[in-house]
């Protein structure tokens, strides 16, 4: 999403992507982190952000109004593109109340909004314990990749599809 496509669109929300399946890239503020299964980070539609999917995936999105998640957890501004550990409590209850959502759970929708809302509140408000460890950001694996592809030009094994079999 571009400068101009956040001028244009007005929007006041915060967006918190709940990685189910696959991974992302989700990038905003000059951070960036990669989501895995059962992690989730928020991005602000009123700034820029870039999405990265790569591969298959399954992601379930919330929009949260500003106000809202800031009632919740007030320096939300400062926790964009920073995955919640999978581990987390918070990201368990997160996760459970999505597939609960998808499948038609019997809460009220103020019931099933107030969970879902208590469950990022509680991982943005969280110790250090709920921050996911990112190894490497995208562009350090990608310079690693460009190394390793650099380094094993005359190999005819070197594959686009064995790239995501490496370890780097």
């Amino acid at each position: 999403r571009s400068q101009r496509q956040v001028a244009r669109a007005h929007e006041d929300f915060f967006l918190v992507s709940v990685q189910l399946e696959g991974s992302c890239w989700i990038a905003q503020g000059g951070r960036e982190t990669r989501l895995a299964p059962g992690q989730f980070a928020i991005y602000d539609t009123r700034r820029p952000y870039e999405l990265l999917l790569e591969e298959d995936y399954q992601q379930a999105v919330l929009r949260i109004p500003c106000a809202t998640l800031k009632a919740r957890a007030p320096d939300c501004d400062a926790q964009t593109a920073q995955a919640i550990a999978a581990a987390s409590s918070s990201a368990r209850r997160l996760i459970h109340q999505v597939r609960e959502a998808c499948r038609g759970t019997r809460l009220s929708r103020p019931a099933l909004a107030e969970a879902l809302l208590g469950a990022v509140g509680g991982g943005l408000r969280g110790d250090a314990d709920s921050r996911a460890a990112t190894p490497h950001s995208r562009r350090t694996l990608l310079a690693r990749i460009k190394a390793h592809v650099v380094a094993h030009l005359g190999d005819p094994q070197l594959t686009v599809p064995g790239l995501s079999l490496i370890h780097i």
